[in-house]
């Protein structure tokens, strides 16, 4: 059985400013999970959009529902087996 380790303060993370290795690490799998965005300028695919059919909309529309899925399941099981490697400066 292992001894657990008590913390007495215990801080938020500046993601603007990350000063543990570990922490990056985490944001940067984690961020690449999703679209930021300032990483996709979506306004430029309105013109196409607006070609497509209704039906190819709703395609469209579920490929990325079950995309988004995906990614949360990952990011539910992924994430916390990160956890217990981050050390968090106080």
């Amino acid at each position: 059985m292992s001894a657990t380790k008590t913390i007495k303060h215990v801080s938020a993370i500046n993601w603007n400013k990350i000063e543990d290795d570990k922490d990056l690490e985490v944001w940067n799998r984690l961020t690449a999970n999703f679209w930021l965005p300032e990483k996709v300028p979506l306004s430029n695919d309105i013109p196409s959009w607006a070609k497509l059919t209704a039906d190819e909309q709703q395609l469209t529309i579920r490929v990325f529902t079950g995309l988004t899925l995906l990614d949360t399941i990952q990011n539910t099981l992924g994430a916390p087996a990160l956890i217990k490697d981050a050390i968090t400066p106080p």
